[in-house]
């Protein structure tokens, strides 16, 4: 993993999957959360000194856009099953960005029930024609468009340790432990 569990976690658990686990039922919610930037557009357009709740989904793919990026896309294929490879599907076909093309192929192993949401991403990098998707990838349009004069915050995640970061910090525990000094054993396993 490139990003600390927690930190990926945190990141996503807002991201109403129930909602976007079918082809029928991420229509559904996507055309209702673009509706609801249309109508709020002007509460929209003051993010982020103002939020509304309408708009929440709007701030969760800011918050995850401006996060995104291959390491992340890698992470969220591997290790968070098909939530994490829908979810990442997703994100790269808002970003149109190509270079997470890689990242859809990872997708697709993990999440083999999923496969809509890999190929509808695909064809949006693509740039090829839609197969049964039209409706989706028009309101993943507007979504973006509604997304775009919006400014990027900072997310912060935090990078998982290397194996040998890991293994110093498992190193000095045991020589504090064995050095009766219980107290930085303690708090070193518990960096």
């Amino acid at each position: 993993m490139h990003y600390l569990f927690s930190d990926t976690e945190r990141l996503i658990l807002p991201v109403p999957f129930e909602l976007v686990v079918r082809p029928a039922s991420a229509q559904r919610f996507l055309k209702r959360a673009v509706e609801a930037g249309d109508e709020w557009g002007h509460v929209l357009s003051a993010y982020p000194d103002v939020r509304c709740e309408p708009l929440d989904f709007h701030y969760v793919c800011l918050q995850n856009i401006s996060a995104f990026g291959s390491e992340l896309m890698a992470d969220l294929a591997q290790h968070f099953g098909w939530r994490g490879a829908v979810w990442g599907s997703l994100l790269a076909a808002l970003s149109q960005d190509a270079r997470y093309l890689s990242g859809l192929d990872t997708a697709r192993r993990t999440a083999p029930r999923n496969q809509w949401a890999m190929d509808l991403a695909q064809s949006i990098l693509n740039g090829a024609a839609p197969l049964n998707d039209g409706a989706l990838i028009e309101w993943l349009s507007r979504l973006r468009a509604q997304l775009a004069p919006l400014p990027r915050l900072p997310v912060n995640l935090r990078r998982c340790p290397s194996r040998e970061e890991t293994a110093a910090r498992a190193e000095a525990v045991r020589v504090a432990y064995r050095n009766g000094d219980f107290a930085t054993a303690l708090a070193q396993a518990r960096r």
